[in-house]
């Protein structure tokens, strides 16, 4: 038996409490995909999965697999030996409530076996504080990361596993079998159980087979995975999308930015690490906006006017202009450094458009423009391969300066400023996402040139090798920002802005500002179909956001000039609330979501919802007004002390942080920073894992997979169908499908006595026809088409008012128009209504509420 060894940070580290709360008992849904794997869904989410696995030799555990399976009648993968195949079926048999999975698995060759067995993941978050008894032991799956149990190994026939609110799992073999529990969350697995574990020689041709029943407290029936299509119907609403949003309306977010942009002088840093205006500098300044990419940069000027118009409606104070590299040089034949001029006169009016609306811009120096065939190297380089060449390429270097001289001493005609004497255009990244250990695959004659630089051979995922590539970046980097100050640019400058490798921070410390790239559920192969992401809600991946936020350097500004909740995923408006308080809570200073579109047709016009694009997502929009409510308003505080963790330059390497799993956890608690500070090891000082803010106006249940956030003027929840939560003076009962809901005061008086206040209730859109391989919906082969259709859900509301006599709510649409007065209950300080996806008048969706007082 070999056990998973954890390895943490030298770490202050407290207790972690995480309650459980009592819910209703769930019920399970258990397929079997067409690979054999077993999985039990709540919500939609696996909590529970069963699988053949095997350590060969050395323990080295199977991890490349085939479905050989059809996913009807035969259930079935080969995984491989290097060399040889294991091939494992499944079959199964429902009974009394339960069923019986038999596992059958045979090597191509003569295996030695470190362990064979079905594992069974249980989901951390469902199964937490449960306890695990063979009859005679038990052991307790405890909540708290530092009270992590130690592996345990036992000889028993039959296993339950019950949790606190006496839900239960019971597991049993035909035989006494011997199993083997661990908590494996650091290594991502959750809770692992290996039943009916087997060791020692094993006969090519030779099969191994595990029967294993499984039954639940709540009858299950398991049936054969199958596809999904989302159809309008009982439990999709059709939800008629707009983008142009009525002046004046409850969706009208614009507010009093001071105009136009830059009229404050420069962006500057203060002693704290905050940005602040030259002629304001009393007062730390955050930026919240939206990304513009490719051909949306480029519109007419009819285009421009109402483009701002909208940015400026959302609240937005900020936009970045991505990808426009490769525009602004198209069709200029001489070299690829020529700015056209027609391209540039549509970015500039759009750029002073913006401007006027108080909206400042954020640029990249490079991201997708490709030289001309021998420019820089014989051939047209890939953008990595071009990336890579800055590092070590003097005519790769003098191409990149002639492009951006050409771009910044170009005259705006519209703001009567160059680019660089523009105080509205605030942020550049001299290259995006230049993160030296992502240049692999390269051209041979380009690595050549890299391992020429470094003396060796380009390895930049080696401890030595990784310290070598970001010297050649560090290097590459200040010779950018001392080009770009010879030439008179006053704008802030940043660069590596991706990747949270600890290494990267030795570059990042030159930098004015710190800036990174994070998305939740982000495709996992290419962004073609068949379409493969996470399927599970953000509150299930939250450590991946502890990560994240740890790249943060103490003392500098922090933007996330990229992120998202990225479609077609269901839970992504969960992602949408938590990122916002994400952002006050780990003290980030700008954040911009990727994206608002990518074309001009997707700028302006409703359109289907794809990849990465607001304007088709009426979803993720809806959750940016959360977001500007408590990042960009303030509605939000949060002033604790960051807790720093150490890494030192002299022994940062390329090895992603060590942080123990209760620190990931607290995102949304405690903010987390590092210090490149001199030292002999990383440590991280963390007082503990809470799931709560010091002042309560952030918590999070890890376990209910719920958060509450309380602010004066917003207050938000995310719960599960069949749950109460209350925050602040909302509350709400969830009757029907998992939602997120907040509400926000749009005159900025307190909730109890706002006199107009915004309510949205967001379960899932999707578009018409959207289709997935299986009811997981991990895998989506067709995108479908218009309109988009809102999942159906309801709750039951209550806010808490100074006056409810005086109060009414409406339904509204998209356009932010009133469509239906809402009837409701009134008590002495509160009033109460009941939310539903579908309008029983119009029989469409509707995502917003208004509600006002009548004097």
């Amino acid at each position: 038996m070999r056990l998973s060894r954890v390895v943490t940070s030298s770490a202050l580290l407290a207790s972690l409490s995480i309650p459980i709360l009592a819910q209703t008992q769930p019920s399970l849904n258990t397929i079997i995909q067409s690979d054999g794997t077993v999985k039990a869904l709540y919500e939609s989410q696996p909590v529970l999965t069963a699988q053949v696995w095997m350590f060969a030799e050395n323990w080295n555990r199977i991890t490349s697999w085939q479905t050989m399976g059809n996913g009807s009648s035969t259930f079935a993968r080969d995984g491989q030996l290097n060399p040889g195949i294991l091939n494992t079926s499944t079959t199964y048999a429902n009974s009394g409530g339960g069923t019986t999975f038999t596992f059958k698995a045979t090597p191509s060759r003569y295996v030695t076996s470190s362990s064979d067995h079905v594992n069974i993941s249980l989901d951390e978050s469902f199964w937490a504080g449960a306890t695990l008894s063979d009859g005679s032991s038990s052991t307790v799956l405890n909540a708290d990361f530092l009270s992590s149990f130690s592996a345990r190994s036992a000889n028993a026939r039959t296993i339950t596993i019950t949790r606190p609110d006496g839900f239960k799992a019971t597991i049993t073999a035909p035989g006494t079998v011997r199993y083997v529990i661990q908590d494996s969350r650091y290594n991502g697995f959750g809770f692992e159980l290996r039943f009916d574990e087997r060791t020692g020689g094993w006969a090519s041709g030779t099969s191994h087979t595990y029967a294993v029943t499984i039954k639940y407290s709540t009858s299950t029936t398991t049936t054969p995975d199958s596809p999904v299509v989302v159809n309008e119907g009982s439990n999709w609403v059709q939800l008629p999308q707009s983008l142009s949003v009525q002046t004046g309306s409850a969706l009208d977010w614009r507010d009093t930015f001071a105009q136009p942009a830059g009229s404050k002088g420069w962006l500057s840093v203060n002693s704290a690490g905050k940005f602040v205006f030259q002629n304001d500098s009393s007062k730390p300044q955050r930026f919240y906006g939206a990304n513009l990419a490719h051909y949306a940069c480029f519109p007419s000027k009819t285009e421009a006017t109402q483009l701002a118009d909208n940015l400026a409606k959302m609240g937005y104070n900020t936009v970045r202009l991505h990808h426009i590299d490769y525009i602004l040089t198209e069709g200029t034949s001489a070299n690829s450094t020529t700015i056209n001029p027609t391209r540039l006169d549509q970015i500039n009016y759009l750029i002073a458009k913006l401007r006027e609306r108080g909206i400042y811009v954020s640029i990249d120096l490079y991201s997708l423009r490709s030289p001309k065939s021998g420019e820089v190297i014989s051939g047209v380089p890939s953008f990595n391969d071009y990336k890579a060449l800055l590092l070590v390429s003097n005519s790769a270097r003098q191409n990149w300066l002639s492009y951006s001289t050409n771009l910044l001493n170009s005259m705006n005609p519209y703001t009567g400023l160059r680019w660089k004497e523009d105080p509205a255009i605030a942020w550049i990244c001299l290259v995006n996402e230049s993160t030296p250990l992502w240049y692999t695959g390269l051209r041979y004659d380009v690595k050549l040139l890299l391992d020429n630089a470094v003396g060796g051979s380009w390895d930049p995922w080696s401890d030595a090798g990784s310290r070598a590539a970001v010297n050649l970046s560090r290097s590459t980097s200040n010779w950018m920002a001392s080009q770009m100050r010879s030439l008179g640019v006053k704008a802030l400058l940043s660069d590596v802005n991706a990747g949270f490798e600890k290494v990267l921070s030795v570059a990042r410390q030159d930098y004015d500002y710190v800036d990174n790239h994070m998305y939740f559920a982000h495709p996992s192969s290419g962004f073609g179909l068949p379409l493969q992401q996470r399927a599970t809600s953000p509150l299930r991946q939250i450590k991946e956001e502890g990560w994240f936020a740890a790249s943060r350097i103490q003392g500098k500004p922090f933007t996330v000039t990229e992120f998202d909740g990225v479609a077609p995923n269901q839970f992504r408006a969960e992602f949408g609330l938590m990122a916002g308080a994400m952002g006050v809570v780990q003290h980030w200073d700008g954040m911009w979501r990727f994206q608002w579109a990518d074309n001009m047709g997707r700028a302006l016009t409703v359109g289907a919802m794809g990849l990465f694009s607001l304007t088709g997502d009426p979803l993720n929009m809806a959750t940016e007004r959360a977001t500007v409510a408590m990042f960009l308003r303030g509605d939000l505080t949060n002033s604790d002390t960051p807790y720093v963790i150490g890494n030192p330059a002299n022994v940062a390497n390329s090895a992603i942080f060590n942080i123990h799993p209760a620190v990931q956890q607290s995102v949304l608690a405690r903010p987390i920073a590092q210090s490149v500070v001199s030292g002999s090891s990383p440590t991280a000082y963390i007082r503990d894992g809470n799931s709560t803010t010091n002042d309560g106006s952030v918590l999070t249940d890890l376990n209910r997979l719920t958060m509450r956030v309380n602010t004066p003027c917003t207050a938000g929840l995310i719960g599960g169908e069949g749950s109460t939560l209350s925050s602040g003076c909302l509350s709400a009962t969830f009757t029907k499908s998992r939602a997120t809901i907040y509400l926000s005061s749009i005159d900025r008086r307190p909730l109890t006595s706002s006199r107009r206040m915004l309510l949205a209730h967001l379960t899932d859109v999707q578009n018409s026809g959207a289709t997935f391989t299986g009811q997981e919906r991990s895998t989506m082969t067709d995108w479908g088409h218009l309109p988009h259709l809102a999942k159906d859900g309801a709750a039951k509301v209550t806010i808490n008012v100074a006056n409810p006599s005086i109060m009414r709510v409406y339904r509204i649409d998209l356009t932010g128009r009133r469509v239906a007065v809402v009837p409701f209950t009134r008590a002495s300080k509160s009033i109460s209504f009941d939310v539903t996806t579908r309008d029983p008048n119009s029989n469409t969706a509707t995502i917003y509420y208004e509600i006002v007082t009548t004097k």
